[in-house]
């Protein structure tokens, strides 16, 4: 599956300065706080694909949910994208990097082995 994130978002622009911000407080996927994995960010896919902080303190939205930018077309409202849901760790500074070079967008190829970053 490949995941689009456009790197101008300001939500994703958020959710990258709050990580950088809460680096050494990211935990791992599934663990709970329980254990730390620093400067990375959760990628979760359930009825949409999209990527949060996985800091302490958690970042939230205006709405008082956390903070999320979904990745292009994978909003729940456009409809099921199917497959399994997961979450997983990336790490934050490949958000980093294509801001630093000024790209236009982020993509994530995920596989059953790995997950490939490209920037655009």
């Amino acid at each position: 599956m490949i995941y689009l994130f456009d790197l101008n978002d300001p939500s994703l622009r958020a959710i990258v300065e709050h990580t950088t911000a809460h680096s050494e407080t990211c935990s791992e996927a599934y663990t709970g706080r329980e254990r730390l994995k620093p400067d990375t960010l959760y990628l979760v896919k359930d009825s949409g694909a999209y990527i949060m902080a996985c800091t302490d303190p958690d970042l939230k939205s205006a709405n008082g949910y956390h903070e999320v930018c979904y990745a292009d077309g994978c909003r729940p409202e456009d409809g099921h994208i199917g497959g399994d849901d997961f979450v997983e760790n990336i790490p934050a500074q490949w958000f980093r990097n294509g801001i630093k070079l000024q790209k236009s967008f982020l993509k994530l190829k995920v596989s059953a082995r790995n997950i490939a970053c490209d920037l655009l």
